[in-house]
């Protein structure tokens, strides 16, 4: 079986530097989704093809040489093509047109339309197309009449009133693109009892988790017999998004370990008292707690020296740093920091699997607590899944250190649900009752 992918996209430049999909970051951006579909199995691998950047007429040039290059690919009933684009979109003439390097928006000409793609891919006789387009009012391919005999689903990012949202980070990229190309593996967007990620299967969970995030944008589906169509297997253990996750909650023990971590790894050698003086100086929202002391409960003051000191503990216990005459980090702190923390979530992802294991658990196991409670119990509390997880898995480990685990477990992603809503808690010592 033949699968072939055309992925055409383009710079999205904001002012906002969060926001700002330059050539750069596109480049990263897309090569991470071509790796993506090329290494997703032998049964499921892609032959990708790139269009990125590119002025309209060669945009044009290389997307019929892309369709043709799919069309000699295809060499069984099975055989189809994925189309993608990111990039800037807008609608002329009741029409979706995409947006390029040269282009100029009350110039159709200057500009594809999303027909004028449809009309390549199927003038080659390319008899099914998955069209997934991530772009302001995307929503409205949907109205464009599909040929007849042809099998397709186009998969939008939103309706065609609609922005589409870049998702901030340190290399933005497309809130949707973003999180339906990491489902492809990801068991949670499989079919009901069975690991088969269909195109409706992932669509649902890419809207699940949009919603879940709070991008206000309503992506749209229209099935032409491809929603069916089996995209991947999911792998049983659960997909963790590799990057540092910038979204987890400020107050975390996450968030403190990645402001510790990156100070450290800035300035090898620097002494706690010294680090702490940087706490009380710089007030960085990670190290701000309630300030007990103050007549207004709404002041924050930075956490005392002997709370900093227990954050500087559990790092050199999970042996991402250590103290030996000055801090500094080990060899997997600096995996940890590593390449922009392109890594980091993987890398904590194994250390808190070690930490598991050696007390008698697992990430999984934990993970089957969570999903027995919220199936049975509702919300489950942190202190609940100890008791269980003493009591299921055998744990030999303190509830305060459980907790920790479990926030920084939460906060990469394992737990689905928990790491977008909270479903228990932490204070300074651990578990909250």
């Amino acid at each position: 079986m033949s699968r072939y992918a055309i992925l055409l996209a383009n710079s999205a430049r904001s002012p906002d530097e969060r926001t700002n999909v330059n050539s750069e970051r596109l480049k990263t951006n897309t090569s991470e989704i071509k790796k993506q579909l090329e290494s997703i199995g032998n049964n499921y691998r892609f032959e990708v093809e790139q269009i990125l950047d590119k002025k309209v007429e060669t945009a044009r040039g290389s997307l019929d040489q892309a369709a043709k290059n799919a069309y000699k690919a295809m060499n069984s009933e099975n055989d189809f093509v994925l189309f993608y684009y990111f990039g800037h979109g807008v609608i002329r003439c009741d029409k979706l047109y995409f947006y390029f390097k040269n282009s100029n928006d009350s110039q159709t000409a200057t500009m594809i339309s999303f027909d004028q793609v449809a009309d390549i891919l199927y003038g080659y006789n390319i008899a099914k197309v998955l069209f997934v387009i991530d772009c302001c009012h995307s929503g409205k391919a949907i109205d464009f009449p599909i040929f007849s005999g042809r099998k397709f689903s186009i998969v939008a990012s939103c309706t065609d009133k609609e922005k589409a949202f870049v998702k901030p980070s340190h290399s933005p990229f497309g809130a949707f693109s973003t999180i339906f190309f990491s489902g492809l593996l990801d068991k949670e967007a499989a079919e009901p009892l069975s690991k088969n990620v269909t195109t409706k299967s992932l669509f649902d969970h890419t809207c699940q988790i949009l919603d879940e995030d709070k991008f206000e944008q309503q992506p749209v589906n229209k099935d032409g017999g491809l929603n069916s169509l089996v995209l991947s297997e999911a792998h049983i253990k659960r997909y963790i998004k590799p990057e540092f996750n910038d979204n987890a909650n400020v107050k975390s023990f996450y968030k403190k370990l990645r402001w510790i971590g990156s100070e450290i790894n800035n300035e090898s050698g620097i002494s706690i008292e010294n680090l702490y003086d940087r706490v009380i100086e710089d007030e960085p929202p990670e190290m701000l707690t309630p300030d007990l002391s103050s007549d207004n409960g709404n002041k924050v003051a930075p956490v005392k020296f002997a709370t900093f000191n227990t954050y500087i503990d559990r790092m050199d216990k999970l042996n991402i740093i250590n103290n030996n005459g000055g801090l500094r980090l080990t060899r997997t702190g600096k995996s940890l920091f590593a390449k922009n923390e392109q890594k980091f979530n993987t890398v904590m992802e194994t250390i808190i699997e070690n930490q598991l294991n050696e007390a008698g658990s697992s990430l999984a196991g934990v993970d089957k607590l969570i999903f027995y409670k919220l199936k049975t119990r509702g919300i489950p509390t942190a202190m609940q899944l100890y008791y269980d997880a003493k009591r299921r898995e055998r744990l030999k480990m303190d509830s305060g250190w459980f907790g920790i685990l479990l926030d920084l477990a939460a906060n990469i992603g394992y737990f689905r649900g928990v790491s977008r809503k909270t479903y228990f808690s932490f204070d300074e010592s651990g578990l909250n009752n």
